[in-house]
């Protein structure tokens, strides 16, 4: 059992108001959640130390797993066996055999959310309750941002990276509403006695815990941060930087001191003179075709309003390498990469794909 320290809430000189009151119930139901699925957890043979609180919420360090007193080092914090683990990787788990065949033969992160679906669907009944009961019911991911929050983030990295992820109409869900539509849909409509509710948004629900293992596989920005000299009950938090935030969750860890990082638009005209004063300055031989591939580049960064975001928090982006580099290719090279990828459809698609892959930090 997870041992909550006894919280002061001070004395207040009038009585609650709704929203305290409101407030402090949700803080007693997460509380009261989360001692289920450490009982949970225990039952199916893992282990979590008894100073850990799982679904921690601080003040001034965000939310994540806290330490409730000094834990001693080697101490084992967490274990948790694979039977207390969603997974249908394999079409031969156990997690798998029930459903469809069609359904088997999908993706596993498909599998998967197919069977948190299933869970989801049988509530209380389910024996995956306690760990359900504490995933999200809404979202702020900026899948569920309108077009007007959106736009709000015109001239920082996140909305370049989000360029390539919306669908021609601007929806950040349309390749998962295609997979559905396409793939999952109708599988999940023919057999109303495993998925009642076969909808779009059941299905998204459902996928964001494997997205959510994706995002930090993927991104690999999660930092340990260890706190010497913690407030009493704090030992250390789990925490990313503001940027991936708002890409995996919809948030900044601060409205007040976590602002976006400090990033500026390039426009193309800028990018292309800081490339001729290279050439001039080293005296390359790169002039010939000059006006060819300028004309690609611009082709490359038109999703991206001619424009590249660059952020003082993150790598150079791959469209700001690929332009440098784009440009300062012998006029022999430009056209060797154009007659090598000719498949595809258009120059700037053919030079972009080659140069990218060879792109230097």
């Amino acid at each position: 059992m997870v041992r909550h320290p006894k919280k002061n809430f001070g004395a207040p000189t009038a009585a609650p108001g709704a929203r305290e009151k409101e407030l402090l119930r949700l803080c007693m139901e997460r509380s009261s959640a989360t001692l289920r699925l450490v009982d949970w957890l225990a039952n199916r043979g893992a282990h979590v130390h008894p100073e850990l609180e799982l679904f921690g919420e601080h003040p001034s360090r965000g939310r994540g797993v806290f330490a409730l007193a000094p834990i001693r080092k080697g101490e084992l914090l967490l274990r948790v066996p694979r039977s207390a683990v969603v997974c249908a990787c394999e079409e031969s788990d156990s997690w798998s055999r029930w459903l469809p065949a069609e359904a088997r033969a999908m993706s596993p992160m498909v599998r998967t959310a197919l069977v948190l679906m299933r869970e989801e669907a049988l509530g209380d009944a389910s024996s995956w309750a306690p760990y359900l009961s504490l995933l999200p019911r809404s979202y702020d991911t900026l899948e569920n941002w309108s077009p007007v929050e959106i736009e709000r983030l015109r001239g920082t990295a996140v909305y370049d990276h989000l360029a390539g992820l919306r669908d021609a109409s601007g929806d950040l869900v349309g390749a998962a509403r295609l997979v559905y539509d396409k793939q999952i849909g109708r599988v999940v409509r023919e057999h109303p006695d495993l998925w009642p509710d076969p909808s779009l948004g059941a299905f998204l629900r459902a996928c964001a815990a494997a997205i959510d293992m994706l995002n930090h596989a993927r991104a690999g920005t999660a930092t340990a941060l260890l706190v010497e000299r913690p407030p009493p009950g704090v030992v250390g938090v789990v925490a990313l930087d503001d940027a991936q935030l708002l890409l995996c969750y919809g948030f900044v860890s601060s409205p007040r001191d976590a602002p976006l990082p400090a990033s500026v638009r390039l426009p193309l005209r800028l990018l292309l003179g800081a490339a001729a004063a290279t050439r001039d300055g080293a005296g390359w031989e790169v002039g010939a075709a000059w006006e060819a591939k300028a004309a690609a580049c611009g082709r490359l960064l038109e999703p991206y309003g001619g424009e590249v975001s660059v952020s003082e928090a993150e790598p150079l982006p791959d469209a700001l390498l690929t332009v440098v580099q784009l440009m300062l290719l012998p006029a022999d090279e430009f056209a060797e990469l154009l007659r090598g990828r000719s498949a595809f459809c258009c120059p700037c698609e053919a030079a972009a794909d080659s140069v990218a892959s060879n792109c230097v930090s």
